[in-house]
């Protein structure tokens, strides 16, 4: 249980969303320990002030520094999470994928594409919510899966007689009792006794498993009617419950091989983005013969089409889609 006493050290509530707006962050798994309620009340606040913001643009008769002052207060609450990132990485020359969506944020911002730039920092934020909801989700079905295990066996002295005894100290090849009502707390084989078990804590399957001698039980699955004896097959370090805990715990760490890509070359990958889209403003600029910065109805200018390459050239997409489906997927699962 031990491997995830870091995950839990968090604290309450509210000391983890004082950990946040300090940039304290863990660092078992991005947004593994951020309170998802912290990430999705800052995405509600960027979605709402953007949205608000987008409809009272329209109106000819509000100062537009109003509609701007909207459109940064919800790309400081979308953006919030991608900068503190950005600060912890940046002294140590890191140039993250947050490092590129603040850029492509503040680039969207600096041609007048305020709503573009919201919308972006709102679908981010959004899905570093549901990312964690699903972590947390899935951290909390582990450990009711650790809560419910058995902590002691009955288990056959050499007098005959069945004696109660920590669950860790059972050996393979021991014989255990498991009465009606009661949890396997290892792994073994029937020996004698009929019973039905209840198996969906590892296979989800509801209906009820037949048991007789000669089959096997496992660790964590429920005796509904019938006392048998069995015997010890594995420890309970090895037995089939605690081999699922560690496969979800360790795919929880795992990324897609796209994201895996993504992150082993997120630094010159973004480097090179911002090369280009430097490279490029001045090929548009003095190459093109097209104005730097004046927009006229016939002609973007280059400053903007440079920031137009670099909203396209950031993989958005992936960032944002990837690691939220595949934790929702563990999750469900």
């Amino acid at each position: 249980m031990s491997v995830y006493t870091e995950q839990d050290s968090a604290g309450s509530w509210k000391e983890r969303i004082c950990n946040f707006m300090q940039g304290r962050k863990l660092h078992a798994h991005h947004h593994a320990t951020e309170d998802w309620r912290v990430l999705g009340a800052l995405a509600l606040i960027c979605g709402l002030l953007g949205l608000v913001a987008w409809m009272l643009e329209g109106l000819s008769d509000l100062p537009g520094t109003w509609v701007v002052a909207l459109y940064v207060a919800a790309m400081l609450a979308g953006g919030w999470d991608a900068l503190v990132d950005v600060k912890a990485s940046l002294p140590k020359g890191e140039l993250d994928i947050h490092f590129l969506m603040v850029a492509v944020a503040l680039g969207a911002a600096s041609i007048g594409a305020w709503n573009e730039g919201v919308l972006l920092l709102f679908l981010f934020s959004l899905s570093g919510a549901l990312e964690a909801f699903a972590s947390d989700r899935t951290r909390k079905e582990i450990d009711s899966l650790f809560k419910d295990a058995p902590k002691v066996a009955w288990v056959r002295d050499a007098a005959g007689n069945f004696t109660e005894i920590p669950v860790e100290s059972v050996e393979p090849g021991a014989v255990i009792q498991v009465k009606p009502g009661a949890i396997f707390p290892v792994d073994a084989e029937v020996l004698t006794g009929q019973s039905a078990v209840d198996e969906s804590t590892l296979t989800g399957e509801a209906n009820p498993v037949s048991k007789a001698a000669g089959d096997a039980v496992y660790s964590g699955t429920l005796n509904l009617w019938g006392t048998v004896e069995a015997k010890v097959v594995r420890r309970v370090d090895e037995s089939a419950l605690q081999k699922v805990i560690h496969l979800i715990h360790k795919a929880q760490h795992l990324k897609a091989s796209s994201q895996r890509f993504t992150d082993r070359f997120g630094t010159g990958y973004t480097l090179l983005v911002l090369v280009v889209t430097g490279l490029m403003f001045f090929v548009w600029w003095l190459g093109f013969g097209i104005p730097a910065f004046e927009n006229t109805a016939a002609m973007r200018s280059a400053f903007y089409r440079a920031m137009t390459l670099l909203v396209g050239a950031s993989p958005c997409a992936l960032v944002l889609s990837i690691p939220s489906a595949i934790l929702a997927a563990m999750a469900w699962g």
